[in-house]
């Protein structure tokens, strides 16, 4: 280490030390702001190897001094800060302003990668990104191993998609599916978690598949920014390094499936697999790897799921779903960037290219296609929207992209085809793809080359020259664009549309709602509205709008003023504010437009400035002795002097501020009534203006009084010390009640199904019942785990949106999720010991199908089925639901349930 370096290796570092440590060298608040705001976010303890002022001798004899100068290994990076009052021209002297540019051209002469910045490049907003990313990228190209220890982090969908991934592996999940869009970050959030595996199973084994070669490589490079000192090893049909001696083993699937390959491997040797661009699972090499090994977790990444054979998908990975997120969402999170998108009129009559049913025929399409007029059209857009900015362009055929790029050529912009065919110049796909990424050229022409895979940031512009047929291709092909870069704020689209089968659907695959607008004072359909992300543009020409509207017409499914005022309709009927089932049940529309049009239930919620509780919905100290007590106090009228007079119960309004013990059990009090309230077993104050005057037994509370009468008669329902003070402590305990009642129940097989029907209006139960089948599908759950995870679910989350709750707590999860797990005792689901739920049986309820379009008759027929654990009655449709609800091995003797019970 030089002498002039102050740092020893090891020793630990930050800012202050290294500008107290350099404090005689570093004058200029510049340099100061540039070792604070740039070099230390970026290189972190690795700052120990950028030495300031430093000396070297010029070709003319001279010591001159770099500002700063990163020595590390054999790289040479010099940074020049243009100060406050030194370098800048008019500023100082002219022969000193030359002598300076002298210096730094001798920088460069002596072989250093030189960069200049000026102070006011590092103070103005809109220049301190491109200067942080400038030199982020100097460095991975110029001195790529002084960043290796730089600390990436998982960004915030990553933060939300690992510990599903995690909670999925404790709960027995073998095999799991993320749908994430490019720029999420798939490979490394797979990176992430294969890694977390490998560390608490040191001497397991993983597998990357990829589908294509350029994949490889780039993934392995994020790999190895997380997988420190980790063996890795590679397999293609020309490369093989440390094929068995690795920890981490990247592998083209056209090299693996070969069989020689695979003898290579037992079937279990891979403890974890990740299969990359997963949507390819269903072809037949693919299969072939996936049917012979048996690892421990297999991961699916894909960006794109929407394919007709997306069951399949679902198929191969169990019906197991990690996460799903679209575009939107990751442009809403910022890491995409927005698109102004322009559909652009085509003068194409694709009613004389002939359609097989599938797709469009590729000798037509290049005879209509490849054609003077188009092709200035598609230069002219270009110049004008694009700007010559880098640009990727996709054509209908190889010879399309060759006539494109050999047009842009003849009209001086520089163009490339890049396409599956091999080159007449020699190159390889992969040089030419290298030299597109390095700015070599400004367009590049493809096929499909670019459909995934390839990331190449600073494109600025994606062309589509041909028919969208297919979502997946759509926003694939987008996603090329999306990627963020230094100075990228957005990327243009240009689509050029004419009469092609579906091109309506391109504002589908672009919209985050669409709603159907009817004629006024009429329900007839007039047109399709489609509400895009706010952050982006969309334009179309008005020939390109009139062609969308009319296939949209042809198809044909509201705005804010039609819901809202439907929404006053129904506050009307009733006086009062509408619920969703109330929204379902007497609403003009259903609840299923509001989300779409909204957002959420949850954003028409605060737009009426209204907020619920969760104890409504998740109930908070409360068994079932309390459930007894209110029942029995209300049904006999003995309100006056009890627990529940309406002295101890603030359900609006606060608490008792002058008597704490008071205000404790008025707290108390208010969450049993809220949870009594949210199971329908008391009149609910919210279904009110001005809340309840007294409290009242619902239908279904005066119907579970009755059921469990003969019970209740022979109990000690009375609370404890009860003249010491107010409690709600009773005499008898939680697992007492519980007891009791499962015992009444199991011998009136009666009572037992009309209570099953009751408890059944909980959502909470429902919630329950979902996550043990459909998440658990084991036998066997920790109560910690449970507690924690249900409220992880999708279907809680949306379900919290909906109503517009917060999502409890993990402390407060503790006091509401025993109650619900009570109730699934005394159904007889489960049981339970200090530290474990163990589900018995398989209760079969409508709510498990609710996200499934099923007719009543359909339902039916599935519950027949399940009854009889047989398929042989269903149709191919009605298998794949019941799979992907319970399981691949529903309807086998593998099946972990062997107790099925219907609820009618």
């Amino acid at each position: 280490m030089s002498d002039i370096n102050l740092f020893q290796l090891g020793e630990k570092i930050s800012t202050e030390i290294y500008l107290e440590r350099y404090s005689n060298k570093i004058l200029q608040e510049s340099e100061k702001l540039f070792v604070s705001d740039f070099l230390f976010p970026i290189l972190g303890d690795r700052l120990r190897y950028v030495i300031p002022q430093y000396p070297f001798i010029d070709s003319e004899g001279h010591r001159r001094q770099i500002d700063f100068a990163l020595i590390f290994d054999d790289y040479r990076v010099a940074f020049e800060i243009n100060g406050e009052t030194y370098h800048s021209e008019g500023i100082i002297p002219s022969a000193q302003f030359d002598d300076n540019l002298f210096r730094q051209n001798e920088i460069l002469f002596h072989g250093w990668v030189l960069r200049r910045y000026s102070y006011n490049q590092l103070l103005d907003p809109q220049w301190r990104e491109r200067v942080s990313n400038e030199i982020k990228l100097t460095l991975r190209k110029y001195a790529h191993r002084v960043l290796s220890n730089s600390k990436i982090v998982p960004n915030s969908i990553q933060r939300e998609v690992l510990p599903l991934l995690q909670s999925k592996r404790e709960l027995g999940w073998t095999k799991g599916l993320c749908i994430m869009p490019v720029g999420t970050g798939k490979t490394y959030t797979a990176a992430f978690d294969s890694y977390s595996y490998f560390t608490a199973n040191p001497n397991s084994k993983v597998l990357f598949i990829v589908h294509k070669l350029p994949i490889l490589t780039q993934s392995k490079n994020s790999f190895e920014n997380i997988w420190t000192n980790a063996r890795f090893g590679i397999l293609t049909g020309e490369v093989k390094e440390n094929v068995n001696t690795c920890d981490i083993l990247f592998a083209s699937k056209d090299s693996l499936y070969r069989d020689e390959t695979l003898n290579l491997f037992g079937k279990e040797y891979f403890d974890y697999i990740i299969v990359d661009e997963v949507h390819h699972g269903e072809a037949p090499t693919y299969r072939k790897i996936l049917d012979y090994f048996q690892p421990k977790f297999l991961l699916g990444m894909t960006a794109t799921p929407e394919r007709t054979d997306r069951k399949d998908i679902l198929a191969l990975f169990d019906y197991c779903k990690i996460c799903e997120y679209d575009i939107n969402d990751a442009i809403d999170k910022g890491y995409l960037v927005a698109y102004e998108y322009h559909g652009l009129t085509d003068n194409v009559d694709y009613s004389r290219i002939r359609h097989n049913g599938f797709k469009y025929n590729e000798k037509d399409l290049e005879k209509h296609l490849i054609i003077e007029k188009r092709n200035k059209a598609i230069l002219e857009n270009y110049l004008k929207y694009c700007n010559g900015d880098k640009a990727i362009a996709f054509c209908v055929s190889i010879k399309h992209a060759k006539a494109m790029t050999e047009y842009f050529n003849m009209n001086g912009i520089s163009a490339i085809d890049i396409t599956s065919e091999s080159r007449s110049d020699g190159k390889t796909k992969e040089q030419v793809i290298e030299e597109f990424r390095n700015n070599k050229y400004a367009i590049a022409f493809t096929v499909d080359m670019f459909n995934e895979g390839v990331d190449i940031p600073n494109v600025r512009a994606v062309l589509f020259l041909r028919p969208t047929e297919s979502k997946t291709i759509f926003i694939q092909q987008l996603g090329r664009g999306l990627r963020l870069s230094s100075n990228k704020d957005k990327v243009i689209v240009l689509d050029f549309i004419s009469n092609y089968k579906r091109a309506n659907l391109v504002r589908q695959y672009l919209a985050k709602k669409v709603v159907e607008k009817t004629k006024p004072n009429s329900n007839a359909y007039d047109k399709m509205v489609y509400e895009y992300n706010p952050k982006c543009s969309v334009y179309f020409d008005d020939e390109v709008q009139t062609i969308l509207d009319m296939q949209d017409m042809e198809n044909h499914t509201i705005n804010e003023d039609d819901l809202i005022e439907a929404y006053y309709d129904v506050m009307t009927q009733l006086k009062r504010k509408p619920s969703p089932e109330d929204i379902n049940n007497f609403g003009k529309y259903k609840i299923g437009k509001y989300v779409n049009v909204f957002g959420s239930w949850l954003q028409f919620l605060r737009a009426i400035n209204e907020i619920t509780e969760n104890g409504y919905h998740y109930p908070q100290g409360l068994h079932f002795g309390h459930i007894l007590y209110i029942l029995h106090t209300i049904q006999n009228k003995n309100i006056a002097g009890s627990n529940i007079d309406p002295k101890f119960i603030r359900l609006r309004g606060e608490l008792e501020k002058d008597n704490g013990d008071l205000a404790t059990f008025q707290r108390q009090t208010k969450y049993k009534i809220q949870g009594m309230m949210g199971m329908k077993l008391i009149d609910d104050d919210r279904l009110s203006q001005e809340g309840v005057d007294e409290l009242k037994l619902t239908r279904l509370g005066l119907k579970l009084y009755e059921i469990l009468y003969p019970l209740i008669k022979t109990l000690d329902i009375s609370f404890k010390d009860k003249e010491k003070g107010l409690s709600w402590d009773m005499v008898n305990t939680a697992e007492f009640f519980v007891s009791k009642i499962k015992d009444f129940l199991n011998k009136n097989p009666a009572v037992r199904s009309e209570f099953i029907n009751i408890m059944l209006e909980t959502d909470a139960v429902n919630h329950a019942l979902s996550y043990l089948y459909l998440d658990c599908r084991k036998k066997e759950i920790a109560k910690a785990v449970f507690y924690q995870n249900m409220f992880e679910t999708q279907k809680v989350i949306k379900y919290c949106e909906m109503k517009g709750i917060e999502i409890p707590s993990e402390e407060a999860r503790k006091h509401r999720v025993p109650f619900i797990v009570s109730i699934l005792e005394i159904m007889g689901i489960v049981t339970t010991n200090r530290s474990h739920i163990f589900i018995e049986k398989l209760l079969v309820v409508d709510s498990l199908f609710e996200n499934f379009t099923t007719t009543p008759k359909t339902l039916t027929t599935l519950k027949t089925a399940l009854r009889q654990n047989s398929s042989k009655n269903l149709s191919e449709e009605d298998i794949q639901i019941c799979k992907e609800l319970f399981g691949s091995s529903i309807f086998t003797d593998k099946f972990y349930l062997d107790n099925i019970e219907i609820v009618e």
